[in-house]
């Protein structure tokens, strides 16, 4: 009889073992299950903040060219440089106001 009860109490202990494990293991799989979209969505930040800093790294080169780009056309419109580069075209600068054609325009 003694043998019956040693071998009731290591089934319940192998069983017991058993539940401990499986909800162990419930527990693990759902933790894995909620890690792959945790990791999926950090790299996935991590993608959109390294796109997000190249664009305003190009925003502000484009930024500073379009500022270089119009002191330069501001600076080739003047009166004087636009008259030296037409110098020996015969082109000549005006003197006198333009005369106005339309005399009903006149305030």
């Amino acid at each position: 009889m003694s043998e019956e009860k040693d071998h009731i109490v290591e089934q319940s202990d192998v069983k017991a073992t058993d539940s401990r494990f499986d909800n162990m293991f419930g527990i693990l799989a759902f933790m894995a299950f909620l890690t792959i979209p945790y990791i999926y969505n950090s790299h996935l930040t991590d993608r959109k903040y390294r796109k997000s800093e190249r664009i305003k790294a190009e925003l502000i080169e484009l930024r500073s060219e379009f500022i270089t780009l119009k002191s330069e056309i501001v600076g080739e419109n003047k009166q004087s440089d636009i008259a030296e580069k037409l110098e020996g075209t015969g082109v000549e600068e005006l003197t006198e106001s333009p005369i106005n054609l339309n005399p009903s325009d006149e305030h």
